[in-house]
């Protein structure tokens, strides 16, 4: 149970794929490739280090939360410092690649500019200030500006299982 969820939630953000198809060059070639690079890179990056942790400490009875980080620790100190980056780095990148797909479907949910080209198919849910996007880049600041006031208000949700 708690392995597969743990894996579902480690892979999230592969659903969110067509929120930005709009913006990649090439998206029918880009995102096959970057889709095979990225799942062979998540795959090693999950299973390398379990499988270097089980060959440090076999016994699985006796893992907690935060076991890789004290195993890497325990090899050499660099090794924990890298483990420890690597996680931030992963969160970071993965709370970026959230904010950009997660505001492009409240942008789109807005109003945007779908069904600009046919006014028989309005989509609007909601307000439509969030449609606001830049001039220059395209970028949806009102729907992004607004998903980060969101996500950071529930940095201080004391349960997790609430936010989940």
């Amino acid at each position: 149970g708690t392995f597969l969820s743990t894996m579902l939630w480690s892979y999230t953000g592969w659903d969110s794929l067509g929120c930005i198809a709009g913006e990649v060059k090439n998206p029918g070639r880009t995102y096959i490739l970057g889709s095979a690079i990225t799942l062979l890179l998540v795959s090693a990056t999950y299973g390398l280090p379990v499988v270097i942790g089980v060959q440090m400490q076999p016994d699985l009875s006796t893992w907690a939360p935060g076991t890789l980080v004290t195993l890497a620790f325990s090899g050499a100190q660099w090794v924990g410092w890298m483990a420890a980056a690597g996680s931030i780095t992963s969160n970071v990148g993965m709370l970026n690649a959230e904010l950009g797909t997660n505001s492009r479907a409240v942008w789109a949910l807005a109003g945007g500019d779908i069904g600009s080209d046919n006014p028989e198919c309005p989509v609007q849910h909601f307000p439509s200030f969030l449609s606001w996007s830049s001039k220059t880049f395209g970028t949806p600041v009102a729907a992004l500006v607004l998903h980060a006031i969101f996500v950071s208000l529930l940095v201080f949700v004391d349960s997790f299982a609430l936010v989940v």
